[in-house]
């Protein structure tokens, strides 16, 4: 490789297919509620997409003589929303100026270039994923924000639904949490439709998690547990506090001065396989077109005399809950 082409995008550092490539490679990012809640990723050929649900109703048969006409079931109302996928760009470049005073000795500056793209990259990369991450929490929220943290997609009204919510007295100590915590589940299983759900998790802000473990009757609880090591132990991280209900503290909120999700927001989410869904539409290059759509992509461009590199990421994702009515905002009273 000529070293006076080591920045230009036809060599295989800065092919388009190599950028990416790295991009999808990098380490797993950890994240909350994409670990939390089960994800159906996939990448779609189109910019938009169709999401279909139905009320998934259920009545009793009506007794009749023998030999009656059956009773005919009402259908379940189909419905669709056709969406456009959010699209995420960012770009930085490479300049030649960066590596001056570098000993052209070939393989030397080969190694340094493509250290700083991956650098590049990998910064890119962890921009995505916190975009995937805001995505799935407006899925949850039923409320995605922007950059600017307003909101630019309500789900609820995409869906023609009501926000499912549980009030509960924490400032009495006589509130029994349990119980109320079971009536907000039986408030989500009576929203789920053809779903069922085995397991809940209750995903609480910094400020709303003291709200049950600072209670009184959060102590009766689990003051036999152990011993009492509950009490004495961080369990940020989560914990059994009902019938299978695991409760679990979103930390880390924050990105720069804007919160992803509520120091006061508290959420009950079934956890239903097939309800929380990605879709990852296709880079907006002509190569792209009529692709299945990649979680990320970067691609090149030559900066003019030569100069440099510049290098554009995107990730184009939304995420949604198929029985957002289902997820229960619990309220303090």
């Amino acid at each position: 490789m000529e070293l006076n082409n080591i920045l230009n995008s036809g060599n295989e550092l800065f092919s388009k297919v190599a950028l990416t490539d790295y991009a999808v490679s990098q380490p797993y990012v950890p994240d909350l509620v994409s670990k939390w809640l089960p994800w159906h990723s996939e990448g779609v050929h189109l910019p938009t997409v169709a999401i279909d649900f139905t009320d998934g109703t259920l009545d009793l048969i009506p007794e009749a003589v023998r030999g009656a006409p059956g009773d005919a079931p009402e259908r379940d109302t189909d419905s669709s929303v056709i969406v456009k996928i959010p699209h995420y760009p960012q770009q930085d470049v490479l300049l030649a100026t960066q590596f001056e005073g570098i000993r052209a000795a070939g393989s030397e500056l080969l190694v340094t270039v493509e250290g700083e793209r991956n650098k590049l990259i990998s910064k890119f990369s962890r921009r995505n994923k916190l975009m995937w991450e805001v995505s799935r929490i407006g899925a949850i929220t039923g409320k995605l924000l922007n950059s600017k943290g307003q909101i630019s997609k309500n789900w609820y009204k995409e869906f023609g639904v009501q926000q499912t919510k549980a009030v509960i007295d924490f400032a009495s100590s006589n509130t029994k949490l349990r119980t109320e915590l079971v009536k907000a589940k039986d408030k989500s299983e009576d929203n789920l439709g053809e779903f069922t759900a085995d397991h809940f998790i209750l995903i609480a802000g910094k400020n709303a998690f003291p709200l049950i473990t600072d209670h009184p009757n959060f102590e009766k609880i689990f003051e036999r547990h152990n011993d009492g090591a509950m009490l004495r132990d961080d369990i940020s991280g989560g914990f059994q506090i009902a019938s299978n209900i695991t409760m679990v503290k979103y930390t880390r909120n924050k990105v720069g001065s804007q919160t992803i999700f509520g120091d006061d927001d508290m959420y009950l989410v079934p956890i239903v396989d097939g309800m929380f869904q990605t879709r990852f539409g296709p880079g907006t290059g002509m190569s792209d077109l009529g692709a299945i759509g990649l979680p990320e992509y970067v691609s090149p461009h030559d900066l003019p005399h030569d100069e440099g590199v510049e290098l554009k990421a995107q990730t184009n994702v939304i995420s949604w809950a198929q029985r957002l009515q289902a997820i229960v905002k619990i309220e303090a009273k």
